[in-house]
């Protein structure tokens, strides 16, 4: 028994050991790299109109009294989730470590966007609501200013797992964001907007519609018959 746990401990000894040298491998050889800052303004009154995507401003007050440390799930999920994202977003892990891949990418920007980008209407704490919603649109700039995107990057994998985000968070944060920024991201949604109403990308939609009908249809049950 003696010698068995011996054994049990150097193997948990190893893994702890491979573990964090894995983590450390990660961290060390993943990207740094600073979002530029928004030109917009650092404290804006709200801009009528907005929000208007999924959350209203009439919504706001209410949404604002689930944010406290007494809700275990806005103080142990969302909050959470935003504190880690300062963390990496402060290191430039974020967007450092976005590959700006149109298919998988496990730290795309657009999403911590989007999550900084609600905080900044819910928050009860105006400053910590600014901070949010200039580090919504820092990030979320950060792509749109990105002339090396693939083009199928507004119609591929990525724009159907994260692409919503996009939209989300000019809405959200748009006081933040600068005259500028502001035509910026008008062009770079003309631009999606007109590959998406391509043929070539709508024949892709359909293509992609036509194999999940057709998987569908493979995977239904049909009723048995009676004798």
């Amino acid at each position: 028994m003696r010698t068995r746990s011996k054994v049990l401990i150097a193997s948990g000894l190893a893994v702890t050991l491979v573990a964090a040298g894995v983590t450390t491998y990660l961290v060390a050889h993943r990207n740094i790299r600073h979002a530029k800052a928004c030109a917009g303004p650092r404290s804006p009154e709200p801009v009528a109109g907005h929000p208007r995507l999924l959350v209203k401003s009439s919504d706001l007050d209410r949404l604002r009294g689930f944010a406290t440390p007494q809700n275990p799930v806005y103080a142990n999920g969302i909050a959470a989730q935003a504190a880690a994202g300062k963390r990496m977003m402060d290191a430039g892990e974020v967007p450092g470590s976005d590959s700006r891949s149109d298919t998988y990418d496990e730290y795309p920007t657009e999403s911590y966007a989007e999550l900084f980008a609600f905080l900044s209407l819910v928050v009860p704490d105006r400053a910590a609501r600014d901070d949010y919603g200039r580090r919504a649109c820092s990030l979320v700039m950060d792509v749109l200013r990105d002339d090396d995107l693939p083009e199928p990057f507004s119609t591929s994998d990525r724009s159907r797992w994260s692409g919503e985000a996009f939209a989300l968070t000019v809405d959200w944060a748009y006081p933040y964001f600068s005259d500028g920024e502001k035509a910026i991201v008008r062009t770079v949604f003309r631009r999606w907007s007109a590959v998406w109403s391509s043929p070539f990308a709508s024949a892709m939609r359909q293509r992609r519609i036509g194999r999940a009908g057709r998987a569908a249809r493979r995977r239904r049950i049909r009723p048995t018959r009676g004798p």
